[in-house]
């Protein structure tokens, strides 16, 4: 399997995987100049943005630690736009992270919630 269908199969893993929890998903692969994210979804009145890491071995260490503080500035700066867009200024917000660890078959998925604090 190539990067890129993991990184496909791992969305859609993730994309079940909030449903099931009760998220709806508002829009998949948000992209604008400079950014994108992988799944926007609301839970309640909270809008969340969430970054899929998929990762088929942990030779470079945890998934979650593999996020460079570049990244999350692009990530904090496209959920910012992604808000103006959608004249959502003064909603609540958080910026998640779903982890796929994949091998075959298997996978194990962590879903770090409010996850800024861990970058």
């Amino acid at each position: 399997m190539n990067k890129k269908t993991l990184g496909k199969n791992g969305e859609k893993l993730a994309e079940n995987f909030l449903i099931k929890k009760g998220f709806k998903i508002l829009q998949k692969n948000f992209c604008i100049r400079g950014g994108e994210i992988d799944i926007i979804a609301q839970e309640k009145e909270t809008i969340i943005f969430i970054e899929v890491k998929t990762r088929k071995s942990k030779i470079f260490g945890e998934v979650i630690e593999q996020i460079s503080k570049r990244q999350k500035n692009k990530i904090i700066k496209t959920a910012m736009n992604y808000l103006n867009l959608n004249n959502l200024s003064n909603c609540h917000w958080r910026i998640d992270v779903i982890t796929i660890f994949y091998q075959t078959k298997n996978y194990q998925i962590n879903h770090f919630k409010n996850a800024i604090a861990f970058f």
